[in-house]
């Protein structure tokens, strides 16, 4: 029995890190079919569009980012230049702006 044991654990060390080709298979089949969605962007981020954009809305959240509508589609845009040291007074400044 511990013969077999261990020959079932040397198998194991074997297979392990290499890949079910129908496993991979259907990985890039799911890949693909999730990069195909259009998916709407944070309920956040679409609510700050509503209201007329990143321009009219003073967005104190903290986020380092938001999603800015892009023609027809939609796009990731940072807050303020991480390396600047806006990101620490970021939602002061926006409230600031607000009132």
């Amino acid at each position: 029995a511990v013969q077999r044991l261990r020959a079932e654990a040397a198998a194991d060390a074997e297979a392990a890190g290499q890949a079910d080709p129908e496993c991979e298979v259907a990985k890039a089949r799911l890949l693909q079919a999730a990069a195909e969605l259009e998916l709407p962007p944070a309920a956040l981020d679409l609510l700050i569009d509503e209201c007329g954009g990143a321009a009219a809305v003073a967005e104190m959240t903290g986020r380092k980012a938001r999603v800015v509508r892009q023609g027809r589609g939609w796009a990731s845009q940072p807050r303020a230049k991480p390396e600047s040291g806006e990101m620490e007074a970021l939602n002061v400044t926006e409230r600031n702006a607000f009132m």
